[in-house]
């Protein structure tokens, strides 16, 4: 399922009728489609993070912590997704009290549309994967959590649908519920031990298996025949049942940890009992790396990939806030990008503070949001002109083709010079110094006078980045 417009006719301080255009303009190959990642831009409280909770909400209301969003402020007809699945369109409007209503674009003969849907989703592997702006929070793998929280959230999102069991019966045990990831529930650790659970059930069975091998040559006290056909049994089980880790760190997570001189660790070895609750993450050199002493980058890699790598969504909704947290401009780059075109049949939303991030997005993928001073609400700057149409020739701004400080200038609105506080102050002192340096007159013995105030110039001028070559100066030689 994807989504093709978001209507706000009356929400929170956006414009009144604000209509936020999810498709692909004329002209482009996929015209009328709904996009395939969508980047959200804007000042802090132009409601970035807002839509993101309508677009996690609305779409998966019964199954999604209400708490995400205040529901007053969901009166009838104030807000309006429209969405595209299976080669149907249909949109949910807000009917007040948190309540929503299906309309059906194309007047399906559906008798209950709502639970029509429903089971196109559930035929999808993931519904939903939630990134919020605090992902690494105050996890610590390294400490296992109890059985009870365990159990708690396998019944909550992971219990299968009884044979036989009515569809229609979605508060109680949905087949879309045990398909919605959100990382910002108040039950995040128990719900990455769920991610984990193939991999901590793989490592448990290597375990068992090679105690049962110990026991074997224990008691036979050599490597007769039972231990070798032991052994041999060992062997073919590890080829038909293949090290889950292994597929990660071949997948592309160890590609983005080598940037921080890291690997997984993807031999099943175990000092001490904590080992089956992680990853093992150790240094290049091989030194293990406890979870707790990861820095928050390299947090924020692991948890954002691996989802992806586990669960392999394929048309999913995927929601991310702030993906540029505590990395480096070139891994955020890298991630957008491997993300987007790895898993090209979920839709993206991200927000983002990021000019990286936004260097990813054609121009008709960016949404930026602006406040208006003037009627106090946040409206959509458009990158074509509004008196033309939505064709690929009409955009004027295009993130992809600007260098990052135009970015900053054109797309964030950053207009001054740097610190200008710090920078201008030194600017001046530049033009004094090439003044100071003009006034002394050429000659040889004026020549050693000149060269150190030539120095002292271009020193300056370097860590101005201001290029001082056009400037009339010359040394006497």
């Amino acid at each position: 399922m994807k989504l093709k417009k978001i209507k706000l006719n009356n929400y929170l301080i956006f414009k009144k009728n604000l209509e936020l255009n999810l498709t692909y303009p004329k002209g482009h190959s996929l015209a009328g489609k709904p996009l395939n990642k969508v980047c959200f831009l804007g000042q802090s409280g132009t409601g970035k993070t807002a839509i993101l909770n309508l677009v996690k909400y609305i779409s998966f209301e019964k199954h999604i912590n209400e708490n995400c969003l205040d529901q007053k402020f969901l009166n009838e007809n104030s807000v309006e997704l429209f969405y595209h699945i299976n080669n149907i369109d249909f949109s949910k409007i807000a009917i007040g009290n948190g309540n929503f209503k299906y309309v059906n674009q194309h007047e399906s003969s559906q008798s209950d549309f709502k639970l029509f849907i429903e089971g196109l989703l559930s035929k999808d592997n993931v519904c939903l994967l939630n990134y919020p702006f605090d992902l690494i929070r105050d996890l610590n793998f390294d400490t296992p959590i109890s059985n009870r929280e365990f159990s708690n959230i396998i019944s909550r999102i992971q219990a299968p649908l009884q044979k036989g069991e009515p569809l229609g019966e979605l508060e109680k045990n949905s087949a879309v519920a045990n398909k919605i990831w959100d990382f910002g529930s108040i039950n995040i650790k128990a719900l990455w031990e769920v991610v984990f659970n193939d991999i901590k059930s793989y490592r448990e069975k290597v375990i068992k298996r090679k105690l049962e091998l110990f026991d074997t040559i224990e008691k036979r006290k050599a490597l007769d025949k039972v231990v070798t056909l032991q052994l041999k049994k060992f062997k073919a089980w590890e080829k038909k049942n293949p090290n889950p880790v292994e597929a990660l760190a071949l997948k592309g997570l160890n590609k983005f940890l080598k940037e921080f001189q890291l690997q997984i660790e993807t031999k099943v070895d175990f000092d001490k009992i904590e080992d089956l609750n992680f990853l093992k993450v150790k240094q290049i050199d091989g030194k293990e790396v406890p979870f707790l002493f990861l820095s928050t980058g390299t947090k924020q890699i692991i948890l954002t990939m691996l989802p992806f790598y586990i669960l392999k969504p394929d048309n999913a909704i995927i929601l991310h806030d702030e993906p540029e947290r505590s990395l480096y401009p070139d891994i955020q780059f890298r991630l957008i990008k491997e993300l987007t075109s790895q898993y090209s049949g979920c839709q993206f939303f991200f927000a983002t503070h990021s000019p990286v991030v936004a260097a990813t997005f054609e121009p008709w993928e960016v949404i930026e949001l602006k406040f208006d001073p003037i009627q106090a609400k946040v409206y959509q700057k458009l990158y074509y002109d509004p008196s033309k149409e939505n064709h690929i020739d009409n955009y004027n701004i295009n993130p992809q083709l600007l260098p990052y400080g135009s970015i900053y200038t054109d797309i964030f609105h950053l207009n001054e010079d740097g610190n200008e506080d710090t920078r201008l102050p030194k600017v001046n002192e530049l033009a004094f110094l090439l003044n100071d340096f003009e006034s002394i007159p050429k000659s040889k013995s004026n020549a050693k006078k000149r060269t150190a105030k030539l120095t002292e110039i271009k020193n300056l001028a370097n860590k101005l980045n201001i290029d001082i070559r056009n400037f009339n100066y010359a040394e006497n030689k």
